[in-house]
């Protein structure tokens, strides 16, 4: 979306959910209400987060979510509301990484991993309980290989890539997932090459093309955490190069 665009669907998502709340005020008991005002806060999280207003985003998905909580206490029995409280946590997620609150995020990811895999364990035949579970996996994935933690990350790439070809082999992975297959296999290479990586520039520089960018930025936000400043500006140049050579071929 154009800066106007946003600008005009703030507006919007804030005018459909003052009428949502006044909605799910008259019946606090009024299932439907109340679910469509957590959607209409999550939707403004989503427009916040795409303008940089990560503080409010977090406000209006914590709002959301609290909805989403009540709803699954009322009836455990509900899937649908099982999977609201899942995306609801995984927006919390990734807008908790987005502030830089690395342990938060890992606590909203196991909580919507709980979530899918809940939902993924009772119902095997659901393609959406199962890809949601794939993308718990590879959140967490995600979380530990920026927490440096690559043994860890390896296990949930692995995880997440083993349901996705289960999924192909049934012929039930949807076409935008296919590709996924590929992404956990990257991630779990990544991960397997960093250790060394940090330590040994010239074996990142070996790796693949793909991969060696990815292990260049790990090795340079690694060595500049470690105060190694010299070393990290010379991957970063080493980085730099290496994508000059890419907008070349």
């Amino acid at each position: 979306l154009q800066s106007g665009q946003v600008t005009e669907a703030l507006k919007q998502f804030r005018k459909n959910m003052e009428v949502g709340q006044k909605l799910a005020a008259v019946d606090l008991t009024d299932v439907q209400a109340q679910r469509d005002l957590s959607v209409s806060y999550l939707k403004l999280g989503d427009v916040s987060l795409q303008v940089g207003q990560v503080t409010e985003a977090l406000r209006q998905y914590q709002k959301g979510l609290e909805i989403r909580e009540k709803l699954a206490g009322a009836d455990p029995t509900d899937a649908q509301a099982q999977r609201d409280l899942y995306v609801a946590y995984l927006k919390l997620g990734d807008a908790s990484l987005q502030e830089g609150q690395v342990a938060e995020a890992l606590g909203h990811y196991q909580k919507g991993l709980e979530f899918s895999q809940k939902l993924a364990t009772a119902d095997p035949m659901d393609a959406q309980a199962q890809t949601d579970r794939v993308m718990s996996y590879s959140k967490m994935g995600d979380i530990e290989q920026q927490r440096r933690e690559f043994d860890k990350a390896i296990v949930w790439y692995e995880k997440a890539q083993k349901n996705l070809l289960d999924l192909r082999e049934q012929g039930r992975l949807a076409p935008q997932f296919q590709e996924w297959i590929e992404m956990m296999a990257k991630g779990i290479s990544v991960c397997q090459a960093a250790g060394r990586s940090i330590e040994d520039l010239e074996f990142a520089l070996t790796q693949p093309p793909q991969h060696a960018a990815d292990l260049l930025i790990i090795r340079a936000t690694v060595l500049a955490a470690r105060g190694q400043h010299a070393d990290a500006a010379a991957t970063a140049a080493k980085l730099h190069e290496l994508a000059e050579e890419s907008e070349l071929s």
